[in-house]
């Protein structure tokens, strides 16, 4: 949705000027890094780089030729087919290590019939994008590659490279991960003391960026292997120890199955904070926000 685009610009550029010593101060006006930030989400939404089979080099040339136009060195890596991601670099002086501004191009696949409107047609109406990938995480890919470049025209004086890592085959992970090929020929490439990536919020009111809420961990994948045996039959004399049925059971099991919440350091110092920001300002008191 176009909506959250400048809440995103506004988060990346935070993080990104952050790192320099001293920087150019943003225009008053933020609509013009916006509406290059909405060219670009439309852009990468138009081409379909549903996950199978990816195709995501079709956005890696759409960024690599935005870069390109900026003076901004980029390169484009396929590990196999059209599996591809693209990592460009600003450079700083060097004095603090660099951060990566990530984000990943392919999105899930769409059923059009599903859809009121084209999923890879871009369409905009009242105020948001209608499309695949608006939201996961082309969003993201549009306000960082519109971030650098602003960095790169307002010649910010930066203490660490900014790496923008627009990364292929996140949906899915196919049987060679093209995240572990790129790591092990070309991880030198992503050498940073910290990244930025998807996960977290952005609050608006009226709007107007209250919040910034950062996710502090990620759900863990596993894999269960499960086995049952039983007596060998005819289908035609059901058996109470039926080998298909026990496993039935066992998935049944596994589906009802609701882990018991855990209030850990982060999720109590989340939920204080919230309190905090609820609470009505004092009496006679000044806020500004």
């Amino acid at each position: 949705m176009s909506r959250r685009v400048w809440a995103l610009t506004a988060a990346v550029l935070a993080a990104a000027v952050a790192a320099a010593p001293r920087a150019h101060a943003l225009e008053a006006d933020p609509s013009p890094l916006c509406r290059e930030a909405r060219v670009h989400l439309k852009n990468l939404v138009v081409l379909d780089t549903s996950n199978p089979p990816g195709n995501e080099v079709l956005a890696a040339r759409y960024l690599k030729k935005v870069l390109d136009a900026d003076g901004i060195e980029s390169t484009i890596y396929t590990s196999t087919g059209a599996r591809s991601s693209l990592i460009a670099r600003l450079r700083g002086n060097g004095s603090k290590r660099p951060i990566i501004l990530m984000c990943h191009t392919d999105v899930v696949p769409a059923d059009p019939r599903e859809w009121d409107n084209p999923p890879f047609a871009a369409v905009e109406r009242d105020g948001y994008l209608y499309g695949r990938g608006a939201a996961d995480i082309k969003d993201l890919c549009a306000s960082e590659v519109a971030v650098l470049q602003w960095l790169k025209r307002s010649s910010t004086t930066l203490s660490r490279d900014v790496i923008f890592f627009a990364e292929a085959d996140e949906e899915t992970g196919d049987k060679v991960r093209h995240i572990d090929w790129l790591l092990k020929n070309h991880g030198e490439e992503l050498a940073a003391e910290f990244a930025i990536n998807e996960g977290g919020d952005t609050v608006l009111e009226e709007g107007r960026v209250v919040e910034i809420r950062v996710q502090a961990a990620e759900k863990e994948y596993m894999d269960i292997t499960a086995i049952a045996r039983g007596e060998a039959g005819h289908a035609s004399v059901p058996r109470s120890d039926n080998a298909v049925a026990a496993i039935a059971r066992a998935v049944a099991r596994v589906s009802e199955h609701r882990s018991p919440a855990e209030v850990n350091e982060v999720v109590r110092g989340f939920l204080q904070r919230q309190q905090e920001l609820a609470r009505p300002p004092a009496q006679g008191a000044i806020a500004d926000v």
